[in-house]
C-alpha cells in the first residue's frame, strides 16, 4: 500500500512526511478519533518483505512501550493496515539536535540542561533493561518542554534485573548521514563505543560513551571523533583522545573535561557506570557555575583518564591503604590544614570546590572513600575498619600536623578515629550528626520503629529512605537512593550499612584531645539526646543545634566555619 497525503492507516490520516531513515519512514498524521497530531513510523514499501527489518521494527515498539518518562518519546499505538506495519508516537514540535548543531555549539547552560535530561532518560531506559545503542543528535529532539529521546529501533532489550551484558552480538548497522552503510555493527559510527566497533558484548556503559560524544558536541560545537572516512573515524575512536572540551570552548568548566573524559574512556570499566550518576554530576556543575573544577592528578601510570594535563588549583595524590587499595586525596588552598572526611555520597570531583569555597582561608584536604570516585575498592575489602585505616593513610601520606578535622554523618566515624589516633596533632574537630556505631544507632527509637516498619510495608520504607537520601542535596544522592530501592530484606539493608558504620566508637571518643564541636540537626533520625551523649564522652566539647532546613545541612558550614576560625 503506497502512502500519500490524505491516506489512512486505520483511524490515522496522513498529513505530511516528517523524515526517512534506515528504520522507516515517519509521517505526521491526525488521530481522527481524538483529533490530535501524532507521528507514525512505517516500514518502507520496498523493505516490507524484509523479515529482519520487520522484527526490529516490532522490537522498537515493544521497547518503547516499556518506557514512561518525560524525556522519552511516548508510544501511543501499534498496528498493521493492508500489509503496512506502523507504530504511532507522540508528535513533537521542535528541532532535532543534529539540525541545531549545524549552527555551532549550544549555550553552555542549555547544553548542561539538555545533558541532564538525556541522562535521566537513559537512566529510565537502563533501569528497564534497555540499551539504546544508537544515541546521537539525530535521535534527540529539542522541544519547549525539554529534550526527547527518540528511535529505539536499534535498542537491545537486556534481560535480567540490571542492564547486564547483552546476550548476543550486533547483527546489522543502520547509519544515517554522513556515512550510511549496512554492515555488521549496530549504531551510528561517530558515536559508537570501542566495544561496539569490535562487535563485543554491550551494556549501559555503551550508551554512556555515546552520551559523552553527544555532550562533547553540544558544548564544543564539533564531533569528538571526526574523520574524512570510516577508517579514520574508527581509528580515532579506538586510539585517540579528543581535545578537552574546555580547550575548544573556554566557557566550559574544567570539571566538565573530567566528566566527558570518563564517559569516553576506551574501556567500559573506566566509564561512569550509571546515567543517574551523570545526571547528578551535571546538576552539580550547573549549581557550581563556572567555578566547577576538576582534578590535577598524580595517578599511577597506565590510567589515561587520570593522567590528563593539570586543569585546577588543587592536586590529587594516591596513597596505598593496608590492603593495597589506591585511595585518591585532593589538597588545595592555603592556610591551616583542614582534613575533611566525606559522607557516603561525596566525591572529590563533585565536592572539592564547594569545600574550598566554604573554607576559603584554609588548605583543604579531601579524599574519596574506597569504592567511590577515583579510589579503588581494594582487593580484599572485609570490614569497616579499613575505612579508618584509609583515612589515616591519607593523613600520614600528607604528613599532616597541627590540623583540624571535619566529618558529617558517616564521615564522623573516620573523623573521630583520626582525631583519637592523632592526639594533639589535631587542634579542632567538628562532628556533624556523629555516629556511635550501627547497633547503637539502631537502638534510637525513631530508627528502631522504622526498622520494624520494614516488615509491614517494605516498599514504602525503602522508598522513604531513598527520598531522604536524595533530600541530602548531594549529587551522589540519587545513585545511593537507587541502591536502596534494590534492597529486598532487612538483612540486606543491615549488611549494606555494615561497611559504613558497623563499629563501636564508645572507646574512641574519650581518646579525643582536640577541642570539639558536635553539630546536631533535629530533622534527621537522631534525637538531641543521642548527639549530646556523644558530646559528653569528649573531654573538651560543646554541642550546637543547626536550625536551618534539613536539606541544607550537608552544604551549610556556617556554624563549623565560625567554630574553626
Amino acid at each position: 500500500m503506497a502512502l500519500d497525503i490524505g491516506s489512512h492507516l486505520g483511524p490515522y490520516e496522513i498529513v505530511s512526511p516528517l523524515g526517512e531513515g534506515g528504520m522507516g519512514v515517519v509521517w505526521k498524521a491526525t488521530d481522527t478519533r481524538l483529533d490530535r497530531a501524532v507521528a507514525i513510523k512505517v516500514i518502507p514499501t520496498h523493505l516490507s518483505g524484509d523479515s529482519t527489518l520487520r522484527e526490529r521494527f516490532e522490537r522498537e515498539a515493544r521497547t518503547i512501550s516499556q518506557l514512561n518518562h518525560p524525556h522519552i518519546c511516548t508510544l501511543h499505538d501499534i498496528g498493521r493496515h493492508h500489509d503496512v506495519d506502523f507504530i504511532v508516537m507522540e508528535h513533537l514540535d521542535g528541532e532535532a539536535l543534529a539540525d541545531r548543531l549545524k549552527n555551532g555549539s549550544l549555550p553552555l547552560d542549555q547544553a548542561l540542561r539538555c545533558g541532564i535530561e538525556i541522562a535521566a532518560a537513559l537512566h529510565e531506559a537502563h533501569r528497564a533493561g534497555v540499551v539504546h545503542r544508537d544515541l546521537k543528535p539525530g535521535n534527540i529532539m529539542l522541544t519547549r518542554r525539554g529534550v526527547k529521546l527518540l528511535d529505539f529501533g536499534l535498542a537491545k532489550l537486556v534481560r535480567g534485573p540490571t542492564p547486564a551484558l547483552a546476550e548476543d552480538t550486533p547483527t546489522e548497522s543502520v547509519m544515517d548521514n554522513p556515512m550510511t552503510e549496512r554492515g555488521t555493527i549496530v549504531g551510528t559510527l561517530q558515536y559508537m563505543s570501542p566495544e561496539q566497533l569490535e562487535g563485543r558484548e554491550i551494556d549501559a556503559r555503551t550508551d554512556i560513551f555515546a552520551f559523552g560524544c553527544v555532550l562533547y558536541e553540544m558544548v564544543a560545537g564539533k564531533r569528538a571523533f571526526p574523520g574524512s572516512s570510516q577508517a579514520a573515524v574508527i581509528s580515532s575512536i579506538m586510539t585517540a583522545e579528543p581535545p578537552s572540551v574546555s580547550e575548544v570552548n573556554p566557557d566550559a568548566p574544567p570539571l566538565l573535561d573530567h566528566l566527558i573524559g570518563r564517559c569516553l574512556a576506551k574501556a567500559p570499566d573506566d566509564r561512569w557506570h550509571s546515567a543517574l550518576d551523570l545526571a547528578g554530576q551535571l546538576e552539580w556543575i550547573v549549581q557550581s557555575g563556572s567555578q566547577a573544577s576538576g582534578p590535577v592528578s598524580t595517578a599511577p601510570p597506565g590510567n589515561e583518564l587520570r593522567d590528563r594535563p593539570p586543569k585546577t588549583d588543587y592536586r590529587i595524590e594516591y596513597f596505598q591503604s593496608p590492603d593495597g587499595a589506591s585511595i585518591a586525596a585532593a589538597r588545595g588552598g592555603s592556610g591551616k590544614p583542614l582534613f575533611i572526611v566525606p559522607v557516603m555520597v561525596d566525591s572529590i570531583e563533585t565536592r572539592f570546590s564547594a569545600y574550598a569555597e566554604a573554607f576559603s582561608d584554609r588548605e583543604v584536604i579531601v579524599y574519596d572513600r574506597r569504592g567511590t570516585g577515583l579510589s579503588e575498592r581494594g582487593p580484599d575489602f572485609k570490614d569497616a575498619e579499613l575505612y579508618l585505616q584509609d583515612a589515616q593513610a591519607v593523613v600520614e601520606g600528607f604528613q599532616l600536623d597541627g590540623f583540624d578535622v571535619l566529618g558529617t554523618l558517616m564521615g564522623t566515624i573516620e573523623a573521630a578515629s583520626v582525631a583519637g589516633r592523632s592526639g594533639k596533632r589535631v587542634s579542632r574537630l567538628v562532628l556533624r550528626l556523629p555516629l556511635m556505631g550501627l547497633d547503637d544507632w539502631a537502638s534510637i527509637p525513631s530508627v528502631s520503629a522504622a526498622l520494624a516498619a520494614m516488615e509491614e510495608d517494605w516498599v514504602f520504607f525503602t522508598e522513604s529512605i531513598s527520598q531522604m537520601v536524595v533530600g541530602w542535596g548531594n549529587p551522589g544522592g540519587p545513585a545511593i537512593a537507587e541502591r536502596f530501592r534494590t534492597v529486598t530484606s532487612r538483612e540486606e539493608l543491615r549488611s549494606m550499612f555494615d561497611a559504613f558504620v558497623d563499629l563501636d566508637l564508645a572507646a574512641v571518643y574519650p581518646e579525643i584531645q582536640a577541642t570539639t564541636l558536635v553539630e546536631h540537626h533535629p530533622g534527621y533520625f537522631f534525637p538531641d539526646t543521642y548527639s549530646s551523649r556523644i558530646a559528653s564522652l569528649i573531654a573538651d566539647c560543646r554541642m550546637v543545634i543547626f536550625s536551618g532546613e534539613a536539606n541544607r545541612f550537608l552544604t551549610d558550614f556556617s556554624i563549623a566555619r565560625e567554630f574553626l576560625e
